[in-house]
């Protein structure tokens, strides 16, 4: 259903009340795999740098410190903080162009990033890609949430958090073939000159962004709201939340504390396989993007389907479940996978590591999206974004760089600081869960009943 004329207005007056009927599913199921594809595209343009540590540190005479900050804090802290204003635009403009903006301007900045001389103009465009992908979540979260009935929603949400792991597994799979290409080849760009290597890497990805904003814009159509009343006063929000401390505060938490772990692999694991066991960027990034992309989509598209099935037989906490014990079946992985000399086992390991890591996190916005009124869920899951992301990617892969530097400063020092703080934040996840598994049922059934 198109959007209302004065749909980027902002007016509360016209969000529509229908939502998409259920046998009209299929172009729900189109904006899924597009919003996936997006989701995908930031993600490479997100992450292709920590395939790319070794040539950058090289250049820039960089310590492991500086790394954890541009693969982490650099990117994390605009991302965070604008998620709030966004996803305020989410819950009262037309998101599509939220979407479409935010992704032109990511990808301007990840191109630039092929361009600058040092660590603080890289730092820079790193801190402009997470200005630009701070809008896609909270306006594709409250897409997918007006687009599908709640028995749907698990495995709608689920196919586009898959964007992760797929552009995850592609930027591994494609830099590490790119990095080794690019070490004897070199690319001509008008007004600018001759770049190669880790440049030309940056700079390509970043022109991917173009054709998919212009499909987005002929093709994606505003979702039909499903409740006509004006998004809440931000105090309202706040209230909510302080209202149900124990749950909305304790979910928030946990979920914090388990993306530590997550992003350690994604983040460092190319690193630890490229600089540890010796190998190529080559063979790293085709290995490790299988295992992303194949088994990280697997394990997100499993956590979906296993939301929904225990939600169809009654079970209201779904999602809380099946978090929690991903969490836990994690302990005694993946700090195992960091520590172990064979670089055969440390990827056999990667592999149920990785299913069970994006099984968890791809439910964790279905369970908030079911924890909050429907005129909230575009700010609920900008602040979503705003902890986990400034836990789990800003602190989580600087913690790792500062151990490394000054704890673990041996060669093979990487493994066991990524062991530390993988098994730290998995441990907390773990503890927070236990503590407000209850509370978090309670709300969920507070909201299934309204």
């Amino acid at each position: 259903m198109a959007s209302s004329p004065n749909a980027a207005t902002g007016d509360p007056a016209r969000i529509e009340t229908a939502p998409e009927p259920e046998k009209g599913l299929a172009y729900s199921y189109y904006v899924v795999v597009l919003l996936a594809v997006t989701y995908m595209l930031s993600f490479m343009d997100r992450t292709l740098i920590s395939l790319l540590i070794a040539p950058i540190k090289a250049e820039f005479l960089l310590s492991d410190t500086q790394i954890g900050m541009l693969i982490g804090f650099g990117f994390v802290v605009f991302y965070s903080l604008l998620g709030l204003p966004f996803g305020a635009l989410a819950d009262r403009t037309d998101r599509r162009w939220l979407i479409v903006c935010g992704l032109v301007a990511w990808s301007l900045a990840t191109s630039a990033s092929g361009f600058v001389g040092g660590f603080a103009g890289l730092m820079a465009m790193r801190t402009l890609v997470g200005v630009g992908e701070a809008t896609l979540s909270p306006a594709a979260y409250s897409t997918l949430a007006d687009r599908f009935p709640p028995h749907r929603l698990g495995i709608a949400i689920a196919i586009y958090a898959a964007g992760v792991s797929v552009g995850g597994g592609l930027a591994m799979a494609f830099g590490g073939v790119l990095v080794e290409w690019a070490q004897h080849a070199t690319m001509t760009i008008p007004l600018v000159g001759e770049i190669g290597g880790w440049r030309l890497a940056l700079f390509a990805v970043g022109l991917l962004g173009f054709p998919l904003a212009l499909l987005m814009v002929l093709t994606l159509r505003e979702a039909p709201r499903k409740v006509r009343s004006a998004p809440p006063p931000l105090s309202e929000l706040w209230r909510y939340i302080g209202n149900r401390k124990p749950a909305m505060i304790g979910v928030l938490t946990a979920f914090a504390f388990a993306n530590v772990a997550n992003y350690v692999v994604f983040l460092w694991a190319p690193a630890l396989f490229m600089r540890v066991h010796g190998l190529d960027a080559r063979t790293t990034g085709l290995i490790m993007g299988a295992i992303v992309g194949v088994f990280g989509s697997a394990g997100m598209v499993l956590g979906g389907l296993a939301v929904d099935w225990l939600t169809r037989r009654g079970v209201r906490d779904a999602t809380v479940k099946v978090i929690f014990w991903c969490i836990v079946a994690q302990i005694p992985i993946m700090p195992v996978a960091f520590l172990v000399g064979s670089h055969t086992l440390a990827f056999a390991l990667m592999v149920p590591t990785m299913m069970l890591t994006t099984a968890a996190s791809s439910v964790q916005a279905t369970a908030l999206q079911l924890m909050t009124p429907a005129r909230m869920r575009g700010r609920i899951i900008a602040i979503y974004l705003l902890v986990v992301t400034m836990v789990g990617m800003g602190l989580g892969p600087l913690m790792i760089g500062i151990l490394s530097d000054n704890v673990f400063t041996a060669k093979t020092g990487l493994a066991p600081s990524m062991a530390v703080v993988a098994l730290a934040g998995l441990v907390l996840a773990t503890l927070t869960m236990l503590m407000t598994r209850g509370a978090a049922k309670a709300v969920i059934e507070e909201q299934a009943a309204a």
